[in-house]
């Protein structure tokens, strides 16, 4: 009978270790994918920042073309701005 408590109890001890490796393993691993994690998110919000700040350049740089164009024509624009005036009044008039 002392046997088998010996053996139980190397046996509850080797568990025990063999659970405490897996714990220990388990968190390297949960850490190794938090930190890739991290930096795969950090490079997503980096290329984010980049492509923003480029679409506001080309949106600039359209506004920009825009004005230029509306200052050297301005007849032409508010020909078209009273055109779609009276179409959207006409489109809108209550009907008796």
């Amino acid at each position: 009978m002392a046997n088998t408590n010996l053996d139980t109890n190397e046996l509850m001890q080797s568990t025990k270790d063999t659970v405490r490796k897996g714990v220990d393993t388990v968190r390297e691993n949960a850490g190794q994918l938090t930190d890739e994690a991290r930096l795969f998110m950090q490079d997503q919000i980096e290329n984010l920042s980049v492509r923003m700040e480029d679409l506001s350049q080309q949106f600039k740089d359209r506004a920009a073309q825009m004005d230029t164009h509306i200052k050297s024509n301005p007849y032409l624009y508010l020909l078209g701005a009273a055109g779609l005036g009276f179409v959207l009044a006409k489109f809108t008039k209550a009907k008796d």
